[in-house]
């Protein structure tokens, strides 16, 4: 029998040696293990390299929103301060002069013809 031993592995066979039907069902066994452990280290490999991949972002509320609308009962209302600015506001409240146009287009053909009998 010219067997050779190599470290880490089954005997290695000649042509003249005969194996009997246990010593061909085990080195059957032991390859297919050193297959689907060599199969299950490349799946594992793989799935630690997608999930080195993929990363979820980092997501902070930052600053939260005070809510506008707020109820009063069983009435919503709506927070003016959130509607209009305060520059606009201070516009709005301020008095207003309202003209008829009309009145405005006879005071603009009136100046136009005193620039014209002027001149």
């Amino acid at each position: 029998m010219a067997a050779t031993m190599v470290l880490g592995h089954p005997p290695l066979l000649s042509d003249e040696d005969d194996l009997s039907d246990t010593q061909i069902h085990s080195l059957l066994l032991e390859a297919e293990v050193r297959l689907r452990e060599r199969e299950e280290s490349q799946r594992s490999a793989l799935i630690t390299d997608r999930a080195a991949d993929f990363k979820l972002p980092n997501l902070s509320p930052g600053e939260i929103a005070q809510p506008r609308i707020f109820t009063d009962g069983r009435i919503a209302r709506v927070d003016p301060s959130a509607i209009v600015n305060s520059g606009e506001r201070e516009l709005a409240n301020q008095d207003r002069k309202v003209e008829d146009p009309v009145v405005v287009k006879k005071k603009q053909a009136e100046v136009r013809l005193h620039s014209t009998y002027d001149a």
